[in-house]
């Protein structure tokens, strides 16, 4: 009787472990790629001019890293969907071999790389903001460019683990959902699994409230991404999708199959209750 789910937390443990390795990689990275405009050092006051050179120096170290970033973030999420892909049909004792990741998948990988594009364009622009400042300031080269090495590191250690975070849940929801509806003849209905900690949110809560999921309920929802369900938000309005229904979302579908509720002899009353209350991964 697989109530905890074990498997789960070992995923997750899995994830947090080689994203805290990527992120620590990536914000290496970007220092190092940064340093490069330290050759521009000098006492000289910065002069309109001469601001072409620091501006240039710097948007090449910042398109570098992210074209890095986005190579080990595809590697990093590719990595996590095989593994969610095969522990789900594993816990359900399903044998089949992986195959690789469907098109629309990948398509939602390379899609969520996009926001590095985002990310890369605000870093341009608080290079292009201390430049205009150090002009107006009168300040030397040495300083513009000290502000500059202290203030794109530290934009980039609050926003880039909010990003890889994100995707990471996200492309670990497609996963769980693609390798499970490849075998939906089995499922006896879809269930709703989340940490419970400090962080879960509303909408996550209420969705482990709601187990279990019908199977024709849930793939009706993956195409219409409802807010609410039986009266229940279950999806942030904002940013929230079916399989992500929060940024930063840790939420997972997994499912229990027919042969267990027959072996049980579980009603869904009573998978209700058992699956109801969250458990911690």
């Amino acid at each position: 009787m697989k109530t905890m789910f074990p498997e789960i937390r070992e995923l997750y443990r899995l994830a947090d472990s080689l994203e805290e390795a990527f992120l620590r990689r990536n914000l290496r990275r970007l220092v190092k790629r940064l340093e490069e405009i330290k050759k521009l050092r000098s006492s000289k006051l910065v002069t309109p001019k001469s601001l072409k050179a620091i501006e240039e120096r710097t948007k090449k170290a910042i398109r570098e890293f992210a074209r890095e970033f986005a190579k080990d973030s595809k590697k990093l999420q590719q990595a996590l969907y095989k593994n969610a892909w095969e522990l789900q049909l594993r816990r359900l004792g399903i044998k089949a071999t992986f195959q690789g990741i469907p098109q629309r998948s990948l398509r939602l990988i390379d899609a969520g790389l996009t926001y590095m594009k985002n990310y890369t364009a605000d870093m341009v622009r608080i290079a292009q903001n201390e430049l205009a400042v150090a002009i107006m300031n009168g300040d030397s080269y040495e300083r513009v460019i000290n502000r500059l090495l202290e203030k794109i590191p530290s934009n980039g250690k609050r926003r880039i683990p909010v990003m890889a975070r994100d995707q990471v849940g996200r492309v670990m929801q497609q996963a769980s959902y693609d390798s499970l509806k490849s075998h939906e003849d089995r499922i006896a209905y879809y269930l709703w699994q989340n940490p419970l900690d400090e962080k879960t949110t509303i909408w996550c809560r209420n969705r482990v409230q709601l187990n279990p999921w019908p199977v024709d309920v849930v793939n009706e929802f993956i195409q219409s991404n409802p807010t609410t369900y039986k009266n229940l938000e279950i999806t942030d309005p904002k940013t929230g999708t079916f399989l992500h229904p929060h940024i930063q979302c840790r939420s997972i579908l997994t499912a229990i199959s027919k042969s267990e509720v027959e072996e049980e002899g579980w009603t869904k009353s009573e998978i209700h209750k058992k699956f109801s209350a969250p458990k911690r991964f």
